[in-house]
C-alpha cells in the first residue's frame, strides 16, 4: 500500500452493529470506501435473538449479487489498496480472494466461538485481526502467518454523551446468559438495578442514565460494553477477566474498577455508591482514556499500519507464496465431449449472446446446439439459467432436469436444480440435489455453500456452521 489516502473495498453484512457499522464510519473519515456485502438474513434474526432491530440496517454501496470477489472488482471505479472483510454475525462465501491485486484482512470479532469456521476463513487472507488477544496462537498454529490483536473500542459521536441525570444506581445491557442471570439477581437483591436487553443509540441512553455501568463477560473476554460504557461517562465496575489483558489496556481504580468474586462486587457496587467524587473520578478518567487511545479511528488507522508495515517492500505475490488455495473452488463436468463441432458453435454463440445481454438471441442458439445434438447438457443448463434470471422457475427446472438426463453425473446441474428448488422454498429436494452434486464433486464449495442456507432456514444452526465450514475449507 502506497502511502496515500488509501482506497478500501470493504465488505460486511447490512446489519448495522456489532461493529461492522462502526468500523465503516471510522474507515470513511480517512480513506476512499466502497462496501460490498449480503442483505443480512431474515433467518439470522431470530437465530441470534434480535427481532426488534429487523428495520435497522444499512445496505451497502455495492449490493451482494456474487461469491467471486475478482467480479465485484470490475464493478469498482478504481483498483483497491486493501480488501477488508469483517464476520459481523453472518459469513458469507468468497471466492477469489488470493486473485486479488491487493492484500486482503480479515477482523474477526470473538474469536473464540466457532472456531473450527473462523480459523478455516482466516487462512484466505494476507492479514487476520482479532479481538481478542489469547487467540493469537490459535490461528498462527492454524497456519495464518500474520495475525494481529486488534481489540474492541467505542465511538465518540455513538456511544459519548452529555452528561445526564442518574436514574439507576446500576445497569447493564446485554443478553443474559444463566451466569449473567445469576449476577444480576445479586445485584437487584441491594441496589436499584436496571436491566435492558437494547440497541443502537439506546445502549449510550442506559449507560449515561447509571451511576455505574455493570458487566460480565462470557468466557474470559474483553467485550465491546467494555469501551461503549466508559464512553458514556460513567463508571464501569467490570469482571477483571485476567486472561484477556484488559489490565493491559486500563488501570483498576484509575480507569475502570475490577472485580474478582462475588463478595468484592457487592463490596465494591456498596463502596462506589456512598462515594460520589471518587466514583465520578474514575469514570471521567475512564472516558477520556478511551476517547484518547481506544477509538475505532485508532483501530483503523493500526489496521491500515500494520498491513502497510508489513508489507514494506513485498509484492502481493511474494504474501501468497507457500499458501495453498484451489482457485478453480469446484471440479466441472467436461460435457463437451463427443458433442459435433457445429452444435458447439452454436453454443459459443449462445454464450456471446448471453454475456452481451441479448435473452432472446441465446435461447435461439441454444436451442439450435440441442437441435443438433438432442444430449447436450451444457446448452440445457444455460436454457435453465435464462428462464430462471426470468422469472420463470419451472421451466429452468424442466432444463435442468433435461441437462442431468443427459448427463447424470452432471454436478453443476444438480447445483443449479436445487437453486431452482430453493426459490420455489422445496427444501427437501433443493437439500438432494446439493448432496447429489457434492457426491460427484466433493470440492463443490458453492453446493456446500448452499447447503449452509437451507439448514440456517430450517433453522438447524449447527448443521448451517458445519456446512459453512465445509464451503471454506473447499476453497484451499
Amino acid at each position: 500500500m502506497e502511502d496515500k489516502k488509501a482506497r478500501i473495498l470493504f465488505s460486511r453484512t447490512s446489519i448495522p452493529f456489532p461493529h461492522g457499522y462502526y468500523y465503516e464510519r471510522a474507515l470513511k473519515k480517512s480513506f476512499d470506501v466502497i462496501t460490498y456485502g449480503p442483505h443480512f438474513p431474515d433467518e439470522m434474526y431470530s437465530v441470534l435473538n434480535i427481532e426488534e432491530t429487523r428495520d435497522i440496517k444499512i445496505e451497502a454501496d455495492i449490493p451482494y449479487f456474487t461469491d467471486d470477489i475478482t467480479e465485484v472488482m470490475k464493478k469498482l471505479p478504481w483498483t483497491p489498496d486493501l480488501f477488508l472483510w469483517t464476520d459481523n454475525f453472518y459469513w458469507y462465501l468468497m471466492k477469489g480472494l488470493k486473485k486479488l491485486p491487493c492484500p486482503t484482512a480479515c477482523f474477526l470479532l470473538d474469536p473464540q466461538y466457532f472456531p473450527d469456521l473462523k480459523t478455516k476463513v482466516a487462512q484466505h487472507f494476507d492479514f487476520v485481526f482479532v479481538s481478542q488477544k489469547k487467540h493469537l496462537s490459535l490461528y498462527q498454529g492454524e497456519g495464518c502467518r500474520r495475525v494481529h490483536w486488534l481489540t474492541h473500542a467505542c465511538d465518540p459521536e455513538l456511544h459519548g454523551t452529555e452528561p445526564i441525570r442518574k436514574k439507576y444506581d446500576i445497569s447493564f445491557v446485554g443478553t443474559l446468559s444463566p451466569g449473567r442471570r445469576e449476577m444480576i439477581d445479586l445485584l437487584s437483591s441491594r441496589f436499584n438495578m436496571h436491566y435492558e436487553r437494547c440497541f443502537g443509540k439506546r445502549i449510550a441512553e442506559v449507560y449515561s442514565q447509571s451511576k455505574i455501568v455493570f458487566n460480565i463477560s462470557n468466557c474470559g473476554e474483553i467485550n465491546m460494553r467494555v469501551f461503549e460504557a466508559m464512553a458514556s461517562g460513567s463508571m464501569l465496575l467490570t469482571d477483571a477477566a485476567p486472561e484477556s489483558s484488559l489490565s493491559e489496556l486500563f488501570e483498576d481504580k484509575k480507569h475502570l474498577v475490577f472485580y474478582r468474586n462475588n463478595e468484592e462486587l457487592i463490596a465494591l457496587a456498596d463502596h462506589y455508591l456512598r462515594n460520589d467524587d471518587e466514583r465520578e473520578a474514575i469514570a471521567a478518567a475512564g472516558k477520556q482514556e478511551v476517547f484518547a487511545k481506544h477509538t475505532y479511528d485508532h483501530r483503523v488507522a493500526t489496521l491500515v499500519a500494520t498491513v502497510r508495515s508489513s508489507l514494506g517492500g513485498e509484492t502481493v505475490s511474494s504474501l501468497r507464496e507457500g499458501s495453498s488455495y484451489n482457485t478453480e473452488g469446484l471440479l466441472s463436468n467436461d460435457t463437451t465431449r463427443n458433442v459435433s463441432s457445429e452444435a458447439q458453435e452454436w453454443m459459443q454463440r449462445g454464450i456471446m449472446c448471453q454475456d452481451k445481454g441479448e435473452s432472446e438471441s441465446s435461447v435461439s442458439a441454444y436451442l439450435e446446439a440441442v437441435r443438433l445434438e438432442p444430449c447436450y447438457a451444457e446448452a440445457y443448463n444455460n436454457l435453465g439459467k435464462i428462464s430462471k434470471d426470468n422469472g420463470d422457475i419451472d421451466k429452468a427446472i424442466f432444463y435442468y432436469q433435461k441437462a442431468l438426463q443427459c448427463s447424470p453425473e452432471y454436478a453443476v446441474g444438480y447445483y443449479n436444480l436445487g437453486n431452482a428448488f430453493l426459490m420455489k422454498n422445496e427444501k427437501q429436494k433443493a437439500l438432494r440435489c446439493y448432496d447429489k452434486a457434492i457426491q460427484i464433486n466433493p470440492l463443490y464449495a458453492e453446493a456446500y455453500y448452499n447447503l449452509s442456507e437451507v439448514f440456517l432456514r430450517e433453522g438447524a444452526f449447527e448443521k448451517h456452521m458445519e456446512y459453512l465450514r465445509k464451503a471454506w475449507e473447499c476453497l484451499e
